[in-house]
């Protein structure tokens, strides 16, 4: 029998490949966990809308008319895992446009 990779397990001789969530569920755990964090709206106040949020290599720009804010993605793992990636936000300091 062939050597399974280190990140398949066999059951009934069949490979069943055990992986993290795919990009676009990961990115939309990440991007609704920023949306609902209390420090987004305490940082950027009621009447600020949000115009973009744009993937930065190391989390997320959010831009409104007048602000933009980076928020950091912290991954809690570096082990492959099955399922969402653990992961925690932080938050910069709000920066002026103008």
């Amino acid at each position: 029998m062939d050597a399974l990779p280190i990140n398949a397990v066999n059951v009934n001789k069949q490979a069943i490949h055990l992986q993290a969530l795919p990009p676009f569920a990961q990115r939309n755990r990440e991007i609704q966990a920023i949306l609902a964090d209390p420090r987004l709206y305490e940082t950027l106040g009621s009447s600020e809308m949000i115009q973009s949020i744009e993937k930065t290599e190391e989390g997320y720009l959010i831009k409104t008319y007048h602000y933009a804010l980076e928020v950091t993605v912290v991954y809690e793992t570096e082990k492959r895992i099955i399922g969402p990636v653990p992961f925690h936000l932080e938050f910069s300091d709000l920066k002026a446009l103008f």
